[in-house]
């Protein structure tokens, strides 16, 4: 079995591998935890870093917010002024309060894109003939 070469090059000390990831952490938006990984560090040590920095603002921490609605809620949201809420809260099996949540969140995705509604659709009239 052919044998591992070492990578060529010296081997960085922790003091530059601390300067890079701050860098590093000063200059992307990559998590906390992708930028520990690069270096090969723990998150709790980069953070220590961070800390001992002073005056650097810590990363936001939990699930990063949602630019755009996901497609079932743009779909909701389509429809949200073409049909009363409490029958789109039924047709969709959502809670009237959740989707109330969505308008609110999600102002701008309002109507766009209505469904036909029943009132929108053609009238057709008998002929009789005699």
């Amino acid at each position: 079995m052919p044998r591992k070469e070492e990578p060529k090059g010296k081997k960085l000390s922790r003091g530059d591998v601390a300067r890079l990831a701050l860098a590093d952490y000063c200059a992307t938006h990559d998590t906390a935890k992708a930028i520990a990984a690069r270096h090969g560090i723990s998150v709790k040590r980069l953070r220590a870093l961070v800390d001992a920095a002073g005056n650097l603002q810590r990363r936001p921490r939990g699930r990063r917010p949602l630019l755009e609605p996901t497609a079932d809620q743009q779909a909701i949201l389509s429809r949200c002024g073409s049909v009363p809420l409490t029958q789109l809260a039924r047709e969709v099996s959502k809670s009237k309060q959740y989707i109330s949540q969505l308008t609110a969140r999600w102002p701008g995705w309002v109507g766009l894109n209505p469904a036909p509604s029943v009132l929108s659709l053609p009238v057709h009239t008998r002929t009789t003939s005699d």
